[in-house]
């Protein structure tokens, strides 16, 4: 409880997409429900084609596995219908440091925009953000919230993400 964690689910095989609309929706709305349910303090999110990205705060009420089979449970028939599935396992990284969840908040927004899954003048959709969290990065967005040109050539990949957390 109270651990911070930066999750990756994949869709088996990593055919179709979850950005469909419905697929999307079902995903945000078990964020949604979880966090309400106070499974866990959702942060942000971010939906991609074959897989999601996902930043919370654990409470008492579930453990991780828990949390997750539940999210899966909540998500597997709007996947069905589209012929989908979740992958069996997860990816999950246990914040450690204080102030790590800002690179976390940061990578999961840049996400589709460093796999040019859309031109850099346009916002990414399917990107979710709680009400309560405000990571310092959104100051430095323009005016249609969009990220700097710089920051997309200034790659970290998630193993550097990691490291850099485990080290701080």
């Amino acid at each position: 409880p109270g651990a911070r964690y930066f999750i990756t689910l994949c869709n088996k095989d990593g055919k179709g997409s979850l950005c469909q609309s419905a697929l999307s929706e079902s995903i945000l709305q078990a964020w949604r429900l979880q966090h309400r349910d106070g499974d866990y303090i959702f942060h942000c999110g971010t939906v991609m084609p074959d897989h999601t990205h996902f930043l919370f705060t654990l409470s008492e009420r579930l453990s991780l596995g828990q949390c997750l089979i539940k999210f899966k449970a909540k998500t597997k028939a709007a996947l069905a219908a589209e012929g989908l599935e979740w992958q069996r396992d997860f990816y999950d990284h246990r914040l450690r440091a204080v102030d790590a969840m800002e690179s976390f908040a940061k990578y999961t927004f840049l996400n589709p925009y460093r796999k040019a899954l859309l031109p850099h003048d346009a916002a990414w959709a399917h990107w979710h953000l709680s009400l309560e969290y405000r990571p310092e990065f959104l100051q430095h967005l323009d005016a249609q919230a969009l990220p700097p040109p710089e920051w997309l050539q200034q790659y970290q990949g998630i193993e550097e993400l990691i490291e850099s957390d485990l080290q701080a």
